[in-house]
């Protein structure tokens, strides 16, 4: 868990998200995806020096709230749009905690909210 995050991870972030709205930096995923290695070397150090001075920059902690029309309804939904480099971080940081879980934590024959296993896995077993 307190392994540097690497290159390819913070690559692989990049590439598993959609292009949606940005949050209040108004960065979007596109400019973020055309990003050059050394660009991408130089995100990847800030973050791991965030990551271990236990930092949270306070743009964060904001979100930009816009409203959706409901169907059929005067009445608005309202979303948050949070940065698109914090929930990158986010993506990231899922997928170390779920793989430590899986690896350190979760029993083989737990099969509840689990990729890859359901129901019919814990019958056949």
């Amino acid at each position: 868990l307190d392994q540097p995050v690497l290159l390819d991870e913070l690559t692989d972030a990049f590439h598993s998200k959609e292009n949606t709205g940005p949050g209040i930096d108004n960065i979007h995923y596109k400019a973020l995806k055309h990003l050059s290695v050394s660009s991408l070397v130089i995100l990847c150090r800030i973050l791991n020096a965030l990551w271990e001075q236990s930092l949270i920059p306070d743009i964060w902690r904001l979100s930009r709230i816009i409203g959706i029309p409901k169907k059929g309804s005067s009445k608005l939904r309202p979303i948050s749009l949070a940065n698109c480099i914090r929930k990158i971080v986010d993506t990231i940081l899922n997928k170390i905690l779920v793989h430590w879980l899986e690896t350190n934590i979760l029993p083989n024959n737990f099969y509840g909210f689990r990729s890859g296993r359901g129901a019919l896995n814990a019958v056949r077993t």
